[in-house]
């Protein structure tokens, strides 16, 4: 499967992107599980620390809980380095 490429701004040792989830990642909500429990880890790697970085689900700072609907996610560095995917939850 073709994977677009990552978005964000070029940072030191390399492009700053979100790992997980992917651009264009799917998901469905597990059946039996309360929202709560149904998450997603968000990471983000290459040219900055996780430590400070601050994530967005539509727009909102929050953790992620999958919830049906068409979503983005963005991640920002205390440095302004940021990335942004969009994903989609069945």
């Amino acid at each position: 499967m073709h994977r677009p490429r990552p978005r964000g701004r070029r940072a030191e040792g390399g492009l700053f992107h979100i790992t997980s989830p992917h651009d264009g990642d799917r998901y469905g909500v597990p059946v039996g599980v309360g929202g709560r429990y149904a998450t997603l880890a968000l990471r983000a790697a290459d040219g900055a620390s996780e430590l400070g970085v601050r994530w967005f689900v539509d727009g909102r700072e929050t953790r992620w809980q999958l919830t049906p609907g068409s979503h983005t996610i963005r991640v920002e560095t205390p440095r302004g380095q940021s990335a942004e995917v969009h994903t989609v939850v069945q």
